[in-house]
């Protein structure tokens, strides 16, 4: 007998405007749709690139499934791609397939053939989604601000913490992602060695 499907969809909120773009020392972390087999919970997640290749008991249970999916998509992408009618039907697909079982030490969750299908489409689909729902292009605040001078950058009186909320509200506006804060250390940094 074929349970009922429920799934609960998490519809994501957040100040930032990437909110699942997670980096460090130049690395960029994966961000993934995961579902929950059990309880048909649905949610998106960034992962820090230092635990990007870790898996969970859950995940490795089977019991959480995950997909890849864009890690710079905005909260309304997000909204968007999660509101997906093609999406619904193909985590219901593997949410119908998923069955519990012990193996003697745990419980784990396998897939039936269908549900394995429906999970390799889905990921296929999120594979493809580049540039389908709203997003921006993060940007490396040296790289960004490099091409122009120190005194053009920053306006007479104007301290550094005010300048790279302004150069951030531009940089958002030209669909790039600089955060605040890395704009204003770049600002710190070009202001030394402009003084040297």
């Amino acid at each position: 007998m074929a349970r009922e499907i429920n799934l609960t969809i998490e519809q994501l909120t957040s100040e930032h405007a990437l909110p699942l773009y997670e980096e460090s020392q130049g690395q960029e972390g994966p961000a993934y749709l995961y579902l929950d087999t059990r309880d048909g919970e649905v949610y998106v997640r960034g992962i820090h690139p230092a635990y990007a290749n870790s898996w969970g008991v859950d995940e490795h249970n089977g019991h959480v499934r995950k997909w890849r999916i864009p890690n710079n998509l905005t909260v309304q992408g997000y909204n968007s791609l999660l509101s997906e009618q093609n999406l619904r039907e193909l985590l219901e697909r593997v949410y119908q397939g998923a069955k519990e079982y012990y193996d003697g030490n745990n419980y784990r969750t396998k897939l039936t053939e269908d549900a394995i299908e429906a999970s390799e489409t889905l990921n296929d689909y999120l594979h493809d989604i580049n540039g389908d729902f709203e997003s921006l292009e993060p940007w490396d605040a040296w790289m960004w601000l490099e091409q122009s001078s120190y005194i053009d950058l920053v306006r007479d009186g104007e301290s550094h913490e005010d300048a790279a909320q302004r150069l951030h509200a531009e940089a958002m506006r030209e669909g790039k992602y600089c955060s605040a804060a890395n704009i204003e250390v770049t600002l710190d940094e070009m202001k030394k060695r402009a003084e040297d």
